[in-house]
């Protein structure tokens, strides 16, 4: 619920303010955090979890501009709802769950000490789940179809 309010907001805020609240959720001892110029630039992942990741402003400007203000919102609206569900869903499995707004590279480390790199701002989806166990690769999930994702990554 907490996700789907911030989330919410900062969208509302940015309709009829021009700007969003760059806050980021993201418990310390699960995470570090390398902070430049206000914007996180690295979000390293070491332990079982699920990140939420959404845009920041920039990212929202330029999606704007391909489809539209009334169009965006109209899907912003579709990720909201989606994202506030997998996020209830995951909470009642007592998974980890990292908001991450504006981050730009995810670095999940496996358990062999292997590392993926997914940079946000490459991805075609503005918002999205991903799941992570250091026993495996990181995996982008339908969030419309979170528990059963959940049930195929982690095995429940």
């Amino acid at each position: 619920m907490k996700l789907f309010i911030i989330s919410l907001s900062s969208i509302l805020l940015f309709k009829f303010c021009g700007t969003t609240d760059k806050k980021t959720d993201v418990p310390k001892q699960s995470v570090s955090v390398n902070i430049n110029k206000e914007k996180i630039d690295t979000i390293t992942i070491n332990e079982k979890a699920a990140v939420l990741y959404r845009p920041d402003t920039s990212q929202i400007d330029k999606r704007k501009k391909q489809v539209g203000e009334e169009g965006f919102y109209v899907g912003a609206d579709d990720y909201l709802f989606s994202m506030h569900t997998a996020n209830d869903y995951l909470d009642s499995m007592k998974l980890k769950v990292l908001d991450v707004e504006g981050g730009k590279i995810l670095k999940f480390i496996m358990k062999d000490n292997t590392q993926e790199l997914i940079k946000l701002d490459t991805l075609p989806e503005l918002w999205g789940v991903y799941l992570f166990d250091p026993e495996k690769k990181p995996k982008l999930v339908d969030m419309t179809m979170i528990s059963e994702e959940y049930k195929n990554y982690y095995g429940n």
